[in-house]
C-alpha cells in the first residue's frame, strides 16, 4: 500500500495567503496524486490517504499518523509520500530518526516530493544530506519560535487579567460586551452558591453531592449541554449515566474562580510544541484577586476547604498501588470502579454509583474482594502465557514450513525457466537455419510450430509456478511480527507469581464486573488474535487448558486431603 500523509497545521493558516494556498489539503493531495501517476513501478498498487487537519508538527501524537504507523508496522504499508519534510514532521531529530532507523529497518520507501527526496535513490554520504538536516533543523527552529510568541501573547492577555481558556467556570457565561471577561450565570451561580453553603454547615462532599442529586441539579456537564455552553466540564462521560460526586464537588469547592480569583498559568509546558507539561510553582503561576465578580467571599471560600482537607490528626493510610486501579469497570454502568483501601481486612471494588451516590441504576451493591479478582486475572493470565506459547510454536513450524516451500517452489521456477530459456535459443537457432538456407520453408515453420507450442507450455507452467509462489507469499498471517512482539513482552514475565501493575498494563484491556460470579475480562491482545484469523485455536486450546488446570487441582486437593488424614492417624 502506498500512503499519502498530508498535515495542515492551524497556525499555517495564520501565515499568508500563499502559504495558506500552497499548504492546503486539496494542494498537498493533488500534488501527492501527480507523483503516484508519474512513477510506473507504483501503477495497480493500493493508495490511501492519511490526512490530519489542524495539528502540530512539532510531536508525532496525530490520529492519522498514528494509524499510519500501524500499517506500516503491520508491513502494510510500504511507501509513504509527503509534500515536504515540515508537512511529515518540525521536530528535526524524530524526522532524523524516522528516516534514518525506522523507515529502512521496515522497509519503507519514503518519498518527499518538493524537498526532491526518494529514500530509494539516496545514498549515505550523498551532498543532499547538509541540506536535508539544515532543512528539518530550520523546519522545527520555526515551530518553536511561533509556538514562543503564541505563548508570549497569551502571557501578556493574561497579565491583563483577559479570560484566556476556551471553556468558562461553571456558574459563569463569557461577558457578551467584552469575551474577556466573564459574568455570573444566575442558574448555574444558585447551584455553587448553595454547594458552598452545604460546605459551611460542615457537610462533606458525599453528602453534598447526594443533596444534588435528590434535587435533580443538572451536573456541570449536562447543564453546559443543555444550554449549549461551551464550559470546562463538556467532555462526554465515560459510562452511560451522569451523577453528582465527591469529585464533582472537591472541583468547584477548590476553585477559588468563586472567589473572584483568577488563577492563570497552573502547567508550563516543558518543550515548546509538545504536549508534556509540568505542575507550575507558585512564583510561576498567575493570580489576580477581585478580577470579577465573585459567588462567595474570600473568607467562605477558605472555610469550605475544610470539607475536604485532612484534619491534621487524621491518618491517611498510605497509597498501595493496586494492579488493577483503573481497569475494573462496573458491567451494568461502565463506569470504572472504586477501589477502597484498608488497613487490616482485604481491600475492595465497588460500583461507582453506589459508593459515590444515593442513586440505583440497577448495578450491584457487591464489594468485590480485591484478593480474589486478583487471583482470578492472574490465573487467567498465565493460562493465556501457556497457550499464546504453544500458537507460537505452531506459528513458528507453519512459517518453516511456508519457507521450505517457498525454496522449493523457487528451485522449481529456476529448473523450468532455464528449461523455457533453452526453447528460446533454440527457436533462434532455427530462425538463424531457415536464414543462412540450411533449412527449407515448410520444415522451419513446422518446427518453429512445435518449438511455439512448447514454449506456451512452458510459460503456463512458470505462470502457475508464480502463482503458487505468490499464494504462499500471501499466506503469511497479518500481524505476525506484532505477535512476535507480544511473545517477548510475555516471556519479561513469565516466571512471576503475582499481579503486577506493569503486568496488567502490558497485556490488560480491562475487567468488567456485573457480580461476584459473573466477571469478563478483555485482553488487549484480543483484536490481534482475530486479525490473525486464531480465534478459534485459541478458544478451543483455553479450554483445553482451563480443564487441565482444575484437574490438576482438583488432584493437589485430594491429595492434600489424603496427607491430613495420615497425619491426624499418627
Amino acid at each position: 500500500m502506498i500512503a499519502l500523509y498530508i498535515r495542515l497545521s492551524l497556525a499555517d493558516e495564520d501565515i499568508s495567503s500563499e502559504k495558506e494556498e500552497s499548504n492546503s489539503i486539496v494542494n498537498q493531495r493533488e500534488l501527492l496524486y501527480d507523483v503516484v501517476k508519474e512513477h510506473p513501478e507504483f501503477v495497480g498498487d493500493e493508495v490511501e490517504e492519511f490526512v490530519d487537519d489542524g495539528y502540530s508538527g512539532m510531536n508525532f501524537d496525530r490520529p492519522a499518523f498514528q494509524k499510519m504507523l500501524m500499517l506500516i508496522r503491520q508491513r502494510t504499508v510500504t511507501v509513504v509520500i509527503v509534500k515536504d519534510f515540515s508537512r511529515f514532521g518540525r521536530d528535526y531529530v524524530e524526522v532524523g530518526d524516522y528516516m534514518e532507523r525506522v523507515f529502512p529497518f521496515l522497509g519503507v520507501r519514503f518519498i518527499a516530493v518538493t524537498d526532491g527526496y526518494d529514500s530509494v535513490a539516496h545514498q549515505i554520504g550523498d551532498d543532499k544530506d547538509l541540506e536535508i538536516i539544515i532543512k528539518n533543523i530550520v523546519n522545527s527552529y520555526y515551530s518553536k519560535d511561533l509556538s514562543e510568541k503564541i505563548l508570549t501573547t497569551v502571557r501578556a492577555k493574561r497579565r491583563r487579567g483577559e479570560y484566556v481558556y476556551s471553556g468558562r467556570p461553571f456558574g459563569y457565561l463569557e461577558d457578551p460586551e467584552n469575551p474577556a471577561k466573564i459574568v455570573i450565570d444566575k442558574e448555574a451561580g444558585q447551584y455553587v452558591r448553595s454547594m458552598f453553603d452545604m460546605a459551611l454547615k460542615g457537610w462533606d462532599t458525599r453528602m453534598i453531592a447526594h443533596k444534588m442529586n435528590d434535587l435533580e441539579i443538572p451536573t456541570p456537564n449536562e447543564y453546559n449541554q443543555l444550554h449549549q455552553i461551551k464550559g470546562k466540564w463538556g467532555r462526554l462521560t465515560k459510562g452511560e449515566h451522569i451523577f453528582w460526586d465527591s469529585q464533582k464537588v472537591v472541583r468547584i469547592l477548590s476553585d477559588p474562580v468563586y472567589a473572584g480569583a483568577y488563577v492563570s498559568a497552573k502547567h508550563v509546558r516543558i518543550v515548546a510544541g509538545k504536549k508534556k507539561t509540568r505542575a507550575a510553582t507558585p512564583e510561576e503561576q498567575i493570580w489576580m484577586y477581585d478580577h470579577h465578580e465573585a459567588i462567595v467571599t474570600m473568607e467562605e471560600f477558605e472555610k469550605a476547604q475544610e470539607v475536604f482537607r485532612p484534619k491534621a490528626n487524621h491518618f491517611v493510610l498510605p497509597y498501595k498501588r493496586n494492579p488493577l486501579k483503573g481497569k475494573i469497570v462496573c458491567g451494568t454502568c461502565n463506569y470504572t470502579m472504586v477501589y477502597q483501601e484498608r488497613k487490616v481486612m482485604d481491600c475492595f471494588y465497588m460500583c461507582s454509583c453506589t459508593y459515590k451516590t444515593n442513586l440505583d441504576f440497577g448495578c450491584s451493591k457487591e464489594r468485590i474482594p480485591e484478593g480474589m479478582i486478583n487471583d482470578i486475572v492472574f490465573r487467567q493470565l498465565k493460562l493465556w502465557f501457556q497457550v499464546l506459547h504453544q500458537i507460537d510454536g505452531r506459528l513458528k513450524e507453519e512459517e518453516k514450513q511456508r519457507f521450505e516451500q517457498m525454496q522449493e517452489t523457487a528451485k522449481e521456477v529456476s529448473r523450468v525457466q532455464k528449461i523455457l530459456n533453452g526453447l528460446q535459443n533454440k527457436k533462434v537457432a532455427l530462425y538463424e537455419d531457415y536464414s543462412e538456407g540450411k533449412l527449407g520453408r515448410e520444415a522451419f515453420i513446422s518446427k518453429r510450430d512445435v518449438i511455439a507450442e512448447e514454449i506456451a507450455g512452458v510459460k503456463e507452467q512458470v505462470n502457475e509456478l508464480h502463482r503458487k509462489e505468490n499464494e504462499i507469499r500471501n499466506g503469511k498471517r497479518k500481524r505476525k511480527g506484532e505477535f512476535e512482539e507480544l511473545i517477548q513482552r510475555i516471556d519479561i514475565f513469565q516466571n512471576e507469581i503475582i499481579l503486577t501493575r506493569t503486568m496488567t498494563e502490558a497485556f490488560l484491556d480491562k475487567v468488567i464486573v456485573y457480580d461476584k460470579f459473573h466477571i469478563e475480562i478483555r485482553w488487549a491482545w484480543q483484536d490481534l488474535i482475530a486479525d490473525m484469523g486464531l480465534l478459534e485455536e485459541v478458544d478451543e486450546e483455553m479450554r483445553t487448558a482451563a480443564h487441565k488446570q482444575m484437574e490438576q487441582e482438583a488432584a493437589a486437593e485430594t491429595d492434600a486431603e489424603a496427607e491430613e488424614k495420615e497425619v491426624a492417624a499418627v
